[in-house]
């Protein structure tokens, strides 16, 4: 049978996955060679000492690839059983999991979902959806220099028979060439770490439950990303 357009466009991804994985990869490996061999020589200890931070920085980077891969991987199966979920309480839960590191950063968080607006959905696989939003504004909003103002607010809102999820962050807003990629496997923007694949996970997810993930951009100011999702299935 023909493919529908997302089935395309998702095999268009993973092939444009399969072949940046292997740049990254080629990238991530090229510093190790030399590095094992520094340290098994007699080199000074200092050198050493760089060659063994070479080694675990390349793995770190490998271990937060496989770590995303294996959401993208999720991100692709169909959705689990659904239940009547309360954007008010995974709202909460998700900004919970990041409350340290915006308590660090002196990030102010605003929360604005009225406790009635619920939708019927894979909970675990939105949870995944939105964590991975708000961890993008998070780092943008981390970055932002000594003084500026660090704002993370979450908005949501019936609209006829559609839920309307509006994260706004005021972390600068990103390039016009990133934007025009955004959803692309691998693309980030401005992080020495992660895999590149938050938005794409979660533009999956947004699709798998028949909505729609949509980035706002103002240069300079911030990025809103808009989910969109029925409230009831078939919707």
């Amino acid at each position: 049978p023909a493919l529908g357009s997302r089935d395309q466009r998702t095999l268009a991804e993973v092939s444009q996955m399969s072949a940046r994985l292997a740049e990254r990869l080629r990238e991530a490996l090229a510093p190790t060679g030399p590095a094992l061999t520094i340290c098994g020589s007699e080199a000074p200890v200092s050198e050493r000492a760089a060659a063994t931070e070479t080694l675990a920085n390349a793995l770190s980077r490998l271990r937060d690839w496989a770590a995303m891969i294996e959401q993208y991987g999720q991100a692709l199966l169909p959705n689990q059983a659904g239940s009547q979920v309360r954007l008010v309480d995974l709202s909460t839960q998700v900004m919970a999991d990041f409350g340290p590191r915006l308590q660090a950063a002196t990030i102010t968080p605003r929360l604005e979902v009225p406790a009635s607006l619920a939708v019927f959905a894979d909970a675990k696989a939105l949870r995944l959806c939105l964590g991975n939003l708000v961890q993008n504004a998070v780092e943008a909003l981390e970055r932002r220099p000594p003084g500026a103002t660090r704002v993370l607010e979450l908005l949501a809102r019936a609209e006829g028979a559609n839920v309307i999820l509006r994260l706004r962050d005021t972390g600068g807003g990103l390039p016009a060439e990133v934007v025009a990629h955004l959803f692309e496997p691998f693309m980030s923007h401005g992080k020495s770490s992660g895999a590149g694949l938050g938005a794409t996970i979660a533009r999956q997810i947004a699709e798998r439950h028949q909505g729609q993930l949509t980035c706002e951009n103002e240069p300079g100011v911030g990025t809103t990303f808009v989910l969109t999702l029925p409230q009831k299935p078939g919707a």
